[in-house]
């Protein structure tokens, strides 16, 4: 049985030498060929592989340990690039500006609402006076004043973002669609989901209705309309443009699942489709803000008649504290606004280089969206991949060479093979980052110092193209007077593109390698 287990070994011993014979013979035919009888061989130094001198050899790319991908956290447009790529950036360093005007005024708005509660509450504090009444009475009609300006500009801010709601609808999609506005509009492109294709048919069928009955109230609008009117008005505006965007929405699965469009004909439509979304967005937008300066302004008007109805009252300890509790309102939402305003600069979290810069002045950015990478690198590591066949020879704390001569040392070893790659992740840190010239994403290779091999007592670790195997055993070749002799060895553990050597060899010797389609006492001629 033993016997017979010894043959087995030595079979499949021989195929793997055969397999690496393959990617030899490719190498010598490469070498060039030579114009007398004499074959050209390379000579290894045995000493370069004995225990400490074997090496893993992998591929890699470098990154650096300390990087930020920084993404936009709201829908906005890019108004200021503030740095270029290759640029040096401090922590805290502002990179890019979003346009922001909107949550500025309605920041300014609730911050004087704030300040005017917080005045109050002084007030209440100190005591009531005749002036005082009269003062507070004077913030009120002017509050009142400018609730009624923001209303009176009510009208034109609907009509424009219905304007910008019917061109998405109706001449953005006018392409998308034959009898648009009648009772049966039809996709002009084939759609291989027939849910989608009714919904959008259909949405189109809604949309138009959307629109007219928008454009009945915006016309119902008069002189004589009140407040509450508008109110009424906002909240059904909202309504209309959630139904378009929602409308669009559904267009963008049809484009999806279109069938038979050229890719020409697709990216064209996805662009329109895109300036439409955008228009409905606007929209929106516009009509959301409205609603938040007027619901800030009825903020401040309450605030204002509280604290004249306190005034005229006098105040005890419990109003006096649900004044407090107003100006903590009041305070929270100054914060909140002052979060969104913040969100509006994006800021290097790292003291680093600036790597890339995906984001360009005048884009739509959308929550989550890739707007600058930061990378430091003054701190740098290479994520290489060694075959798993040769994960057993490499351990953490192993010194490594990256490219030519840049060293560096193993920090991870993978516990599994990467799925994409079939190899095993190894992260190699960079010794000396600054000096060492490497940039980040630039692939290199990476030589590892292999471990000795647990409990084998093997002397040497050569590779296998360097080893002959016959049915006589195996050797090696040593180039003696311009002749090939060869030196029997014995075989261990096969690892990688690696063979232990247990005997026959000694650390002064050179040896031929690759040693395919070579004989003894063949003249040989050595490559210098």
């Amino acid at each position: 049985m033993f016997k017979k287990h010894k043959i087995l070994m030595s079979l499949l011993l021989v195929a793997v030498v055969a397999v690496a014979a393959v990617g030899s013979r490719l190498a010598v035919q490469n070498s060039g060929g030579s114009s007398d009888s004499a074959k050209r061989v390379n000579l290894i130094a045995v000493k370069d592989y004995g225990k400490s001198g074997s090496f893993v050899f992998g591929d890699g790319s470098v990154e650096s340990l300390e990087q930020a991908e920084l993404r936009s956290q709201i829908s906005a447009q890019v108004s200021k690039i503030n740095v270029s790529v290759g640029d040096k950036v401090s922590k805290d360093q502002a990179l890019v500006n979003f346009q922001n005007a909107d949550f500025l005024a309605q920041l300014g708005q609730v911050q004087a609402g704030l300040d005017a509660q917080e005045s109050r509450l002084a007030e209440m504090r100190k005591g009531v006076r005749a002036e005082d009444l009269n003062i507070t009475k004077t913030e009120l009609d002017k509050a009142n004043q400018g609730l009624g300006n923001i209303y009176s500009n009510t009208p034109n801010l609907l009509s424009d973002a219905y304007s910008k709601s019917e061109d998405a609808v109706r001449k953005q999609l006018d392409q998308f669609f034959t009898n648009d506005e009648e009772l049966n509009p039809q996709l002009t492109f084939l759609v291989s989901d027939a849910q989608t294709k009714i919904d959008v048919e259909t949405g189109r069928l809604g949309a138009s209705a959307e629109l007219n009955k928008w454009r009945v109230e915006l016309s119902a609008v008069t002189s004589t309309s009140t407040q509450s009117d508008f109110d009424k008005l906002i909240t059904n505006s909202k309504a209309h443009v959630a139904f378009i965007k929602s409308f669009l929405d559904r267009t963008s699965d049809a484009i999806r699942y279109e069938t038979g469009l050229s890719q020409t004909a697709v990216d064209g439509f996805r662009l329109t489709l895109g300036v439409a979304k955008g228009e409905a967005n606007g929209a929106a937008t516009s009509i959301s803000a409205q609603e938040q300066a007027i619901s800030a302004q009825k903020l401040v008007i309450q605030g204002i008649k509280n604290q004249l109805q306190l005034k005229e009252a006098g105040y005890t300890s419990d109003q006096i504290a649900s004044q407090e509790a107003l100006v903590q309102q009041s305070l929270e939402s100054v914060n909140a606004l002052r979060a969104q305003v913040a969100k509006t600069v994006i800021r290097s979290p790292i003291d680093g280089v600036v790597a890339a810069i995906p984001a360009r002045v005048g884009e739509l950015s959308s929550p989550g969206q890739l707007v600058v990478s930061v990378v430091n690198k003054d701190w740098l590591k290479v994520k290489s991949f060694v075959s798993a066949s040769d994960v057993s020879l490499v351990e953490e704390g192993a010194d490594a060479v990256i490219g030519d001569n840049i060293a560096g040392k193993v920090n991870r070893v993978a516990p599994s093979i990467d799925p994409g790659t079939k190899k095993v992740q190894v992260d190699v840190i960079v010794s000396d980052p600054k000096t060492s010239n490497l940039v980040v994403g630039q692939n290199v290779a990476v030589k590892i110092a292999a471990k000795q091999i647990a409990g084998s007592g093997a002397s040497f670790l050569l590779p296998l193209q360097a080893v002959k195997i016959s049915s006589d055993g195996a050797f090696v070749y040593l180039v003696e007077n311009g002749m090939l002799s060869e030196r029997p060895v014995q075989l261990g553990a096969v690892n990688g593109e690696f063979v232990e050597v247990k005997s026959g060899i000694s650390a002064d010797m050179s040896i031929v390698s690759p040693v395919y389609e070579l004989k003894t006492g063949e003249k040989v001629s050595v490559n210098q």
